[in-house]
């Protein structure tokens, strides 16, 4: 079931993790279409750099600097059936140089795919093996890796840690802090609270396509955040 965004407005500031929580089916996937450039909205109404970016693609918005990490790591992010280095050359950029003149440097790939598996702890360095060999938490570092060594100034991620074990969650949640250190941007859309409430600097609410007020996350609870989430109004 699709639901209909309304009014939703919101900045990032430089350093800074904003997450955005919410039950299942409330806007999370439209929201998470619409600032990775899977939905192309016009060019002002999405906002990075103060460029105008709303009518580029994820591979344009890639150029920005921008990352994407999407929920669904097994149909979205990866494609089971390739080998790691082929998924990694998916996510293709210009200044990559894995493909010059049309042809496939396999060679880069294959090394820069090495690089991943090393920097981030993915348990394998076979960049030949299929991604459907990989358990959840490996791809799913792989796919934070593949996204992180390029260095974006902006990193979307959409339930980062679901269905992974406690270690591949840990690992991420470090991986992630590490970013904000490095005065990285994060917007995380996530359903778990205790995530939110861990990585995020402020934090809203998404209720059938609307958004909450932000919110420093020192100031909520998980009790205020479940009110909001209901579509109650806290005080």
């Amino acid at each position: 079931f699709e639901t209909n965004l309304k009014n939703v407005n919101f900045e990032v500031n430089r350093g800074e993790c904003l997450g955005i929580a919410g039950i299942s089916g409330n806007g999370q996937s439209e929201l998470f279409q619409i600032l990775s450039g899977e939905i192309i909205s016009e060019s002002n109404s999405v906002l990075f750099n103060n460029n105008p970016i709303g009518n580029l693609n994820p591979q344009q918005r890639r150029e920005y600097l921008m990352a994407f990490s999407p929920e669904d790591r097994m149909e979205q992010a990866a494609i089971p059936q390739m080998k790691i280095f082929e998924n990694v050359a998916l996510n293709n950029f210009k200044s990559s140089n894995f493909f010059n003149g049309g042809l496939i440097n396999e060679k880069k790939i294959k090394e820069h795919s090495k690089k991943i598996l090393s920097d981030f702890s993915v348990n394998t360095d076979n960049v030949e093996l299929k991604s459907q060999f990989l358990s959840g938490g490996n791809l799913q570092k792989l796919i934070i890796g593949r996204e992180l060594i390029t260095s974006p100034e902006l990193l979307i991620c959409f339930n980062p840690t679901w269905g992974l074990d406690v270690g591949a969650i840990n690992y991420i949640h470090e991986t992630l802090i590490k970013i904000n250190e490095q005065k990285k941007s994060i917007i995380l859309i996530s359903t778990d609270t205790d995530e939110l409430l861990k990585l995020s600097d402020k934090i809203c609410v998404i209720y059938k396509g609307k958004l909450s007020k932000i919110m420093d996350a020192e100031e909520v609870t998980s009790e205020k955040l479940g009110i909001l989430m209901g579509g109650g109004e806290i005080v």
